[in-house]
């Protein structure tokens, strides 16, 4: 099967510091033959080197801010030259919700240079480091010879910090699952003074002077339970589909959990891959 273009993007490590520069555009368009003559080489400005593994695709450092650059070309040399499709890869830091994110963007574009998809991501948050981000679309545009035809942005009706919330307060449910399912609400935690004691969640009514909830106490509260929590943001774009939801999962005693939650209305359940337990129950 032929390998795509994002495929072996996603193969690579990269990082950039500075998204204002493009060491390969020209007037607002990929230089593509500025990529295809670029060879391996150390200056006072830059660096340029390939790996082994990705020949096609080039790595370039900018000496003055450490900006890192990915960039690949054509995988099948004899395509024609108006079907070859280039393709860029930048990682950055982004705020989000308050914390600090790891985002990914990916770009392609025609033999004329033109842009011709882009897609945003978040891949991490650093400092969760018991939280693994498995799709997460932030935005996604496309285009027609150089000109947007579509566009979709995630839409956040609720929060990262209280999705959080919700699944510290599911977790530490000392019954988790014996029913078969437990409902999650998260639509009033920013209503609530919310403390964390124990590593359980403590909501009470919030006052006009109490503080806005500190994501550091999250973070801390998150990653003291000590366990591999896996999420990702489904999107759904007709009315027959789903809703979009947060989904998280995480294991708890041997037995896996999964929590899923409606994004507009904050609602949801959590399940247990095995609900029932007779022994527990007896």
């Amino acid at each position: 099967m032929k390998k795509t273009l994002y495929t072996n993007i996603l193969l690579l490590f990269f990082c950039l510091a500075n998204a204002q520069k493009f060491p390969l555009m020209k007037n607002g368009k990929f230089d593509s033959e500025k990529f295809e003559s670029l060879k391996v080489k150390e200056t006072k400005e830059y660096s340029v080197s390939i790996q082994d593994q990705e020949p096609n695709c080039k790595k370039i450092i900018m000496k003055n801010d450490r900006s890192v650059f990915y960039y690949c070309g054509p995988f099948d040399k004899k395509i024609a030259r108006e079907k070859a499709e280039y393709s860029e890869a930048r990682e950055f830091t982004e705020s989000i919700d308050g914390f600090q994110c790891i985002v990914n963007e990916y770009y392609t574009y025609d033999y004329l240079g033109r842009v011709t998809e882009f897609r945003k991501y978040l891949s991490k948050i650093p400092a969760l480091t018991n939280l693994t981000i498995e799709s997460f679309p932030l935005e996604e545009k496309r285009y027609e010879n150089g000109k947007l035809v579509s566009e979709r942005k995630t839409i956040f009706n609720q929060k990262i910090h209280n999705v959080l919330i919700a699944t510290i307060i599911l977790y530490n449910r000392e019954r988790l699952g014996m029913q078969g399912s437990d409902q999650v609400s998260i639509s009033n935690y920013d209503n609530s003074k919310v403390t964390f004691k124990n590593n359980t969640v403590q909501l009470d009514k919030k006052g006009p002077n109490d503080p806005e909830i500190s994501r550091n106490e999250i973070i801390k509260a998150f990653t003291s339970l000590k366990r591999g929590f896996s999420m990702y943001r489904s999107i759904n774009t007709t009315p027959e589909d789903n809703p979009d939801e947060w989904v998280i999962f995480f294991t708890k005693d041997g037995k896996e959990y999964t929590i899923s939650i409606e994004d507009e209305t904050g609602r949801g359940f959590s399940t247990r891959k095995e609900p029932r337990d007779i022994r527990e129950v007896i």
